[in-house]
């Protein structure tokens, strides 16, 4: 159904950047068994993870420890970049820069990692974070 609407309106599926996932209680069953999704001839491949909408997913749900290190990655990523051009900068200017550049790569995910949190106050996607805003408040009080 779906290749036969996308070929009326005109559209393609891009399958190399299709997948999907097997979850849950699926995934104890023998690869025999197991569902082989294709539109028309290419067949969409079968992944343990994927990323939707920049959070990280596996076959238990979002994998919360894989999403903490791709927000810590960013957030490191940021900091090293500024800290190349900030040698001059008070720490009000650096703080205004952290709200208004690295704040916002952490915009989605935070919530969800957090709700974790709640669940499991030694979660270690947490841990990654707060490794992260510490080095942040280290670069804005400039030690």
């Amino acid at each position: 159904m779906a290749s036969h609407w996308a070929d009326e309106h005109g559209m393609a599926f891009n399958i190399a950047k299709c997948g999907y996932l097997i979850t849950h209680s699926a995934s104890k069953l023998p690869v025999a068994i197991r569902p082989s999704l294709s539109l028309k001839q290419p067949s969409i491949p079968l992944v343990k993870s994927y990323k939707y909408l920049v959070v990280q997913f596996s076959n238990k749900g979002i994998d919360f420890l894989a999403q903490g290190y791709l927000l810590c990655h960013r957030v490191e990523r940021v900091l090293r970049a500024m800290r190349w051009f900030s040698n001059t900068w008070c720490p009000r200017i650096r703080y205004n820069i952290m709200k208004s550049i690295v704040l916002p790569t952490l915009e989605y995910s935070l919530p969800l990692l957090y709700a974790q949190v709640l669940r499991d106050r030694n979660a270690p996607s947490w841990q990654l974070l707060n490794t992260a805003d510490y080095n942040c408040l280290q670069w804005i009080a400039g030690g």
